[in-house]
């Protein structure tokens, strides 16, 4: 008999908050304990394997042919501790970004909109995290995006992240998230440089297996989709124009960030 082909796509979801976000630009970045156990419980009776990012890359590069979905989480709230037991209870593993040089505080890049997430995880929280099974990535040092950086500060925040993690958790750390989601072939190449083994950007659209490792596009799950079209989503990929007006909207916001970046040193997100 001959062996199954794998699977052509993978899921990847973008979680980031496990909270009730008020309504605004913002909202879709908090999904209720609720609703996430909703979706993942939904995804696993529907005979998805859900696991963290490296662990999926893994699955579906090796020949495993049962549906697998990746599951990530961007940031490192401290209301991922609310995450564990859903994530126990349904058999889930997950990928946890942690703000490197943040941890423990408010995620500043937010602004005045901080607030409305809580804190970071702490360093021994992230020990609770780890011990758990989460796979700990990272999404940098400072969360400024990488793109319109010059190359000796995309280098530090990508090398002084890694060596915080790896010392304190004496692991390789594998997979990165790119801040913003922001990226280009430079940004990429230096990611692959120091040492990680895959990244994810936001993309809005399924991962096509033996694409591109360190550009892991990414679907959002909001809070107001039930686990049925969750389901939906991953199986569909979720509607084609998002990724493409994403991609074509890309290259000039990135060249207005730059010259803002060159001008005033400020970061446009």
């Amino acid at each position: 008999m001959a062996d199954q082909p794998g699977p052509a796509t993978l899921p990847v979801l973008m979680y980031h908050s496990v909270s009730t976000v008020p309504p605004g630009p913002l909202a879709e970045l908090g999904v209720p304990q609720r609703r996430l156990r909703e979706h993942l419980a939904a995804l696993a009776s529907a005979g998805y394997r859900l696991v963290g990012l490296s662990d999926a890359l893994d699955l579906v590069s090796g020949g495993f042919t049962d549906p697998v979905v990746a599951v990530t989480f961007d940031d490192g709230y401290a209301d991922f501790l609310d995450a564990l037991p859903i994530l126990r209870a349904v058999g889930a593993g997950a990928t946890l970004y942690p703000v490197v040089g943040q941890v423990g505080r408010e995620a500043d890049w937010l602004g005045e909109r901080a607030g409305l997430f809580g804190r970071l995880l702490d360093w021994p929280e992230l020990d609770e995290v780890a011990a758990a099974g989460v796979e700990i990535g990272c999404h940098g040092l400072t969360h400024r995006p990488l793109d319109v950086l010059p190359r000796g500060q995309v280098d530090e925040e990508l090398r002084i992240a890694r060596e915080r993690l790896t010392d304190r958790y004496g692991r390789r750390i594998r997979s990165f998230c790119y801040p913003h989601g922001y990226q280009d072939a430079a940004v990429r190449a230096a990611v692959a440089r120091h040492g990680y083994d895959n990244a994810c950007v936001v993309g809005r659209q399924l991962h096509t297996v033996g694409a591109d490792r360190f550009a892991v596009p990414r679907l959002l799950p909001t809070p107001e989709q039930t686990g049925e079209q969750v389901v939906e989503l991953v199986e569909t990929g979720g509607p084609a124009w998002a990724a493409r007006l994403r991609a074509l909207a890309q290259p000039a916001w990135r060249l207005a960030r730059r010259q803002v970046f060159r001008i005033s040193g400020r970061t446009l997100t």
